[in-house]
């Protein structure tokens, strides 16, 4: 079972504000999310759901704050992902993504089980789009 007891993550993208559960599930229009929420070899990732019923999804990782330092290329950047599709637009905020120029996690803070940072949002389904600035928190204890 993937689906976690515990986890909750706040993403805003200019003055939108998603309050997601990175636990349980949710069915939305026949399609079931599973919340999930992990603080694995130093890194805290999971993905979710918005809990008010609209189809809007979480996608998360974020690394080591030194993830850089690691000469393995053990981690990717640090990377969010809100997927809306009521507002048909998905939220890209990575470095590492090579089909959204301009989008990444600027700063953040980690510690283990919670993250939180800045990051600029890109989107993907409209890439020419302005980039919007926007925050996030996660805590897997939450």
């Amino acid at each position: 079972d993937l689906a976690s007891e515990t986890g909750s993550a706040v993403v805003t993208i200019g003055d939108a504000t998603f309050e997601f559960s990175l636990a349980g599930t949710a069915t939305v229009d026949g399609t079931t999310y599973v919340g999930r929420c992990t603080s694995l070899f130093g890194m805290v990732a999971g993905s979710g759901f918005v809990t008010d019923g609209r189809d809007i999804t979480v996608d998360l990782e974020v690394p080591p704050v030194d993830w850089e330092t690691y000469e393995d290329d053990r981690y990717d950047p640090p990377a969010i992902e809100v997927e809306d599709s009521e507002s048909s637009a998905s939220w890209v905020a990575d470095a590492g993504n090579e089909f959204v120029t301009g989008s990444a996690v600027r700063e953040f803070e980690q510690d283990g089980t919670s993250a939180s940072g800045t990051a600029t949002f890109v989107n993907e389904w409209a890439p020419d789009s302005d980039p919007v600035d926007g925050t996030f928190e996660v805590d897997c204890e939450a």
